[in-house]
Order: C-alpha cells, then sequence, then structure tokens
C-alpha cells in the first residue's frame, strides 16, 4: 500500500520474526521497551526532516509538536488476554493501556483502528481527544464487509498480490477445530486453518 514503514509490535518472538517476513520494516516487544514504547514509534516516525513544509515532521518533545509526532495510521489487535498463553505474555492482560498507547503512538491527523477487545473502560485524555484530532474506527473484524470484501481478497489472491497461503501457520481438519481454538488462545499459532475436506 505505499507505506514508508511497518512497524510491528509484539511480545511473540516468532509473531515478530513472522511479522519481518510478511513485510514489516521494524518490529519491537513491547515488554523490552517498556514504558518507552510510544516514545520509540514517535522517534522512529520522525520523518526526512524536522521542516513541516518540506515534508518533515516537527521532532520536538514539547507539547505541542509531541501531538504532530507518530504513525499515520495504527492498527491495535492485541485484544484481551483471557487465557494465560503458552509463549510470552502482553504488557497488559486487560489491553486497557495498550488502547491508550495506539492512541499516544498515532500522530495528530492520523488513524487509529482498535480491532482488539478490552471489558474495562478506556480513559482519553479529554483536550487531547477534543482538540488534537486523531480518528478512531472501530474494527472488529478489521471492519470487513463480507459481500465486498471476499471477493475483493480473492482478486488479491489469483493475482498473486496477496500470499495467503504464506500466512497460515497450521492447518486442521474438522475434527481439531476445538485444537484450532486452543492454540489460538494460547498464542501458539497466527492464522490456523480449519479444513473442512
Amino acid at each position: 500500500m505505499g507505506a514508508g514503514q511497518v512497524i510491528a509490535i509484539d511480545p511473540i518472538r516468532y509473531r515478530r520474526e513472522f511479522a519481518t517476513k510478511m513485510g514489516a520494516t521494524v518490529t519491537l516487544d513491547p515488554n523490552a521497551e517498556g514504558e518507552g514504547i510510544v516514545e520509540r514509534v514517535r522517534e522512529l516516525c520522525k520523518g526526512p526532516n524536522d521542516r513541516r513544509f518540506a515534508g518533515g515532521t516537527t521532532w520536538g518533545r514539547a507539547g505541542n509538536a509531541v501531538m504532530a509526532r507518530g504513525a499515520d495510521f495504527v492498527v491495535e489487535a492485541a485484544g484481551l488476554q483471557a487465557f494465560p498463553p503458552k509463549a510470552e505474555s502482553q504488557p497488559d492482560p486487560t489491553n486497557v493501556k495498550t488502547v491508550q498507547q495506539a492512541w499516544d503512538c498515532t500522530r495528530m491527523g492520523g488513524h487509529v483502528m482498535l480491532m482488539g477487545f478490552t471489558l474495562q473502560p478506556v480513559p482519553f485524555p479529554g483536550a487531547t481527544l477534543a482538540l488534537l484530532g486523531r480518528t478512531i474506527h472501530p474494527g472488529q473484524q478489521g471492519g470487513l464487509h463480507m459481500m465486498r470484501d471476499i471477493p475483493r481478497y480473492v482478486k488479491l489472491i489469483e493475482k498473486g498480490t496477496l500470499d495467503a497461503k504464506s500466512m497460515i501457520t497450521k492447518r486442521y481438519t474438522l475434527d481439531q477445530a476445538k485444537q484450532a481454538v486452543q492454540d489460538t488462545a494460547d498464542r501458539t499459532i497466527i492464522i490456523g486453518v480449519i479444513e473442512f475436506a
């Protein structure tokens, strides 16, 4: 889609490696980055220079300058950690902090898609929410519209633009469907496919 860079953040090593294989230019471990993850993303999104009228982004760390720094598009897909994973755990099992960090990583005027899920209220700073415009897109199922999007995906797969086979990390028979759900909960797979034949 022409992104200058794609930053993938995941606590699970094999998922970071998979993200690199799929085209991520930078991968970060949120457990290793700790509280500095938002600033790290902002630094990675500085742009070619600090002159706005020459295609750059303000690099300062003062109040207003910070809001101009960050990613153009952020997709938060961590989700609620309902079961203890068999791989590395995410920093916030409730996903509240992750949603807040997704907001903070997005530059003023940018877009945040919230695909993850949390059962807790998520507080946002009122002034920032009102004055420093970011667009929040609710994204359960990625905003998928079956009748519109499935034919698009099929065309992309047929053209070879989208390599769906390389995204599948494990295949299951119909009898193994329960195990497929468990593996997903355990975060030991990325994409599992249940084959009916």
